[in-house]
């Protein structure tokens, strides 16, 4: 469930980078964080993305460990 939180969160984030630049909801924007020294270009959309695809995992995991919970009870 924690794994499809932090999903919607990053999704939600990345969609609220765009208000906070007075442009329109959802418009992309490349943002260049240093990482360990290294200056790494991210994509709005990218982080969007990995945002859905977490919540989609997050989900069908959660569904199949209380299945798999109502089989052994």
């Amino acid at each position: 469930m924690a794994i499809a939180g932090a999903g919607l969160l990053l999704s939600v984030l990345s969609g609220l980078i765009s208000i906070f630049a007075h442009v329109p909801f959802m418009t992309a924007h490349w943002i260049y964080p240093v990482i360990f020294g290294v200056e790494v270009p991210l994509s709005t959309v990218t982080t969007f993305d990995i945002g859905v695809y977490l919540v989609v995992f997050g989900s069908i995991s959660s569904i199949f460990l209380a299945l798999e919970e109502k089989d052994h009870v």
